[in-house]
């Protein structure tokens, strides 16, 4: 990205004025925070490609605040935790969303560590529509990119992301920073998971947190259903290989480690999975190469066989335990998903807007006809932000 000299140099001076530490160490508190880009209103149009549909939201230049604060590894430890702050410039009374983000599996693309990458670029359009977007990165991002990310776990995700919502709020009130008072939380793919994680969370601990809207894109929220629906695609060669194995991986690391990595993935890919393919050195296309075609060639026969005779309680266990589809907040709810899509069945998406409505909940779904996981997320943005501008 190319930033002129006069830019350059609001960066500094904003840099050195925003760069604090809070003497709150407080969980609700952030530790510290720092200007990391500015991405202008041209960059966002080239990001969205120059969308047609896109461009009547991009209307402001946004800042990029990186942000830490102290949360909770799964041990229940003190830790930091990281995200970015997207602010738009020019904006008297901004909405604040909390955006849980999709996902990705290289340690260079969370939102603290480079502005650039699609996580915050693609996610700017809501803060150039005049919105303060709050960005997460999640446990085993980050600073705490240490440690492995628990893919699709409940607990880890919406904790991560309350106190990155609190930390980020208390630096909007430190800074004077004018916002309305409620709060939208919104996420695609991993993140609508996390998104409907954290509004569970701000319920059950009766948060003063005040959600106003709730916008869902192609989640998977039925985690059991979704596995044995891959299950029954061995063969298959559509789909996000890296996104199954990255989940088994993750639940074998929740579960304890107990058995040998070779007990769960075939030679060679559990010697390439032993030696850090899913710790964050590799984006989804380097892992995509590193792995077979299919599920059947990724992972080991006898855990295959386990599944199959109802033997791997562990694992699904918890896909069980950590499924949200029985969840269903008293909020506005958007929820949108591809037809088509092969990473994310779209069942999830379809059976809980059902469920929602049969509960009265107040929800709006909108099926996506012939539309990928991929580009799925690009609609449902532009959904999302007329929802919200009505």
């Amino acid at each position: 990205m190319k930033i002129s000299a006069s830019i350059k140099t609001v960066l500094v001076l904003l840099s050195l004025t925003l760069s604090c530490k809070s003497d709150d160490a407080s969980p609700k508190a952030y530790l510290e925070a720092t200007v990391l880009d500015q991405i202008s209103t041209e960059n966002i149009r080239d990001y969205w490609g120059q969308n047609p549909q896109a461009l009547p939201f991009i209307r402001h230049n946004v800042s990029v605040v990186r942000i830490t604060y102290l949360t909770e590894d799964l041990a229940g430890n003190k830790i930091e935790g990281s995200g970015a702050i997207l602010i738009p410039e020019g904006v008297t009374s901004p909405q604040v969303i909390s955006l849980q983000h999709a996902t990705f599996f290289a340690d260079e693309e969370a939102p603290s560590e480079n502005g650039a990458f699609s996580v915050v670029s693609r996610k700017s359009i809501f803060a150039a529509n005049g919105a303060i977007v709050i960005l997460p990165d999640y446990l085993g991002y980050g600073v705490s990119k240490d440690q492995v990310h628990p893919y699709h776990h409940a607990a880890s995700l919406s904790r991560h992301s309350l106190d990155m919502l609190n930390a980020s709020l208390a630096y909007l009130k430190d800074k004077a920073i004018p916002h309305q008072e409620g709060i939208t939380l919104a996420g695609y793919s991993e993140g609508a998971y996390a998104t409907l994680a954290l509004a569970r969370r701000i319920e059950a601990e009766q948060s003063p947190i005040e959600i106003s809207y709730i916008s869902l894109g192609s989640g998977g929220y039925n985690l059991l259903e979704s596995f044995n629906y891959f299950y029954g695609l061995l063969d298959d060669t559509t789909g996000c290989l890296p996104c199954n194995g990255f989940l088994i991986y993750s639940y074998w690391s929740l579960s304890g480690r107990e058995r040998p990595v070779t007990d769960y993935f075939q030679s060679p890919y559990a010697e390439r999975i032993e030696n850090g393919l899913f710790d964050g050195g590799f984006n989804s296309q380097q892992i995509d190469e590193a792995l077979p075609e299919n599920m059947r060639s990724l992972f080991a026969p006898d855990f295959l066989q386990r599944v199959a005779n109802g033997q791997e309680a562990k694992i699904l266990g918890l896909l069980g335990q950590n499924s949200l589809h029985n969840y269903f907040p008293n909020v506005p709810i958007l929820i949108t998903h591809g037809t088509t899509d092969t990473v994310a069945p779209f069942f999830n998406s379809e059976n809980y807007a059902e469920r929602a409505k049969d509960l009265e909940r107040n929800i709006e779904f909108v099926p996506l006809a012939g539309v990928n996981h991929f580009d799925g997320i690009y609609f449902w943005g532009i959904h999302t932000m007329n929802w919200l501008n009505n």
